[in-house]
């Protein structure tokens, strides 16, 4: 059930780049080789074993971040409505996971937002009760964002479940990259 709702997800998304005209998205795919059976004639071909959506959020910015040892950085000052960089969908074939290609195509998406975007903190929003994804994002040293009330920051996302839309509560987590003065 969950392949099958991966693979609408991964034909929704493609169908949303082809719409896309902004300059800020990005649609990555991981691939296998299969090199096809000998014996029944069947030809080689490429497998997707996962994918990565990146596009640009508008939402209010806060610049407030909870670190691991429950330290806050900034002073959560609200500075208007801002597009950010986030990662929108990541998804690996189970048979594929925890081989390293979730984190690849992260590092991939890293890469855009800092050396081409010039941005200097990418998003990730994450349902609440998804442990491992929060798990696998917390060992790629991203960090819950918290609102001025010193919460964790939740924002409401749309996502396909089943082939239906629904509204649902996402835990916002961001990674602050190094700039080139630090």
């Amino acid at each position: 059930d969950k392949y099958v709702t991966e693979k609408y997800t991964y034909r929704q998304y493609v169908q949303t780049a082809k719409k896309m005209k902004g300059n800020k998205y990005a649609l990555y795919l991981a691939k296998e080789y299969n090199p096809g059976e000998e014996n029944d004639d069947s030809r080689p071909f490429y497998e997707v074993v996962g994918m990565i959506e990146l596009g640009m959020v508008l939402q209010p910015m806060e610049i407030m971040q909870k670190t691991n040892d429950n330290t806050t950085i900034g002073d959560g000052e609200t500075i208007g409505l801002r597009p950010r960089p986030t990662v929108g969908v990541l998804c690996v074939k189970p048979s594929h996971q925890n081989k390293g290609i979730g984190k690849a195509l992260l590092m991939k998406c890293e890469e855009e937002v800092s050396g081409v975007w010039n941005e200097t903190h990418m998003f990730i929003e994450v349902e609440p009760n998804n442990e491992s994804a929060r798990q696998f994002f917390k060992l790629c040293d991203y960090e819950s964002c918290i609102d001025k009330d010193g919460n964790d920051m939740i924002h409401s996302a749309k996502v396909s479940r089943r082939r239906k839309i629904e509204e649902r509560p996402h835990l916002v987590l961001s990674k602050r990259f190094s700039s080139k003065q630090d």
